[in-house]
């Protein structure tokens, strides 16, 4: 697909039937079919607590929640449209940590919000100054074209990881749950 210049998602039952919303809005979003677009500079920077990240992530993030240090939101008439979260290179999933090093845990957006990822990312270079910043793409939904905007370059590409699913609680779990 991706040859082709395809855009493919490979939506599981169970992410179907827990976020089924937001897969709609993602694929209406890759359509073109966004309701609702506002443009980053309409918008301001504040600093969120990991906690105040949650519900936006969850609601808007087909992974959810993920915990991480640094949080920056974009706030646009009084509501927070968009998040991006940090935390210092994480031991445990394919990479070991170095000094000054940062991961870019997760990016979500209430809306359409054109520039939104650059002006989060460039503001916590600024306030940050790290030495590297890495992240990953689940290419299951997403071909990382975002990281491509925002300059990073591709490293790797590690192969499909696996999941568990449970029959009794019809969902899936990530191996590194067990």
């Amino acid at each position: 697909c991706e040859k082709l210049n395809i855009d493919l998602f490979s939506i599981f039952g169970d992410s179907w039937k827990e976020k089924k919303d937001l897969w709609k809005e993602k694929i209406k979003n890759r359509l073109g079919l966004t309701v609702k677009k506002v443009f980053t500079r309409k918008t301001e920077i504040i600093k969120m607590e990991p906690n105040e990240t949650r519900e936006i992530l969850n609601n808007y993030h087909i992974q959810g929640y993920s915990t991480s240090e640094v949080c920056f939101g974009l706030k646009y008439e009084n509501e927070i449209i968009a998040v991006m979260t940090f935390s210092e290179g994480r031991y445990g999933i394919g990479k070991e940590r170095e000094d000054g090093e940062y991961e870019l845990v997760r990016y979500a957006t209430k809306y359409s919000v054109p520039g939104g990822a650059s002006k989060l990312l460039n503001h916590f270079i600024k306030e940050f100054s790290p030495t590297s910043i890495y992240s990953y793409s689940n290419n299951t939904y997403s071909r990382g074209k975002m990281y491509e905007t925002l300059g990073f370059e591709l490293e790797n590409e590690n192969k499909a990881g696996y999941w568990y699913y449970s029959p009794k609680r019809k969902r899936s779990f990530h191996r590194s749950t067990f």
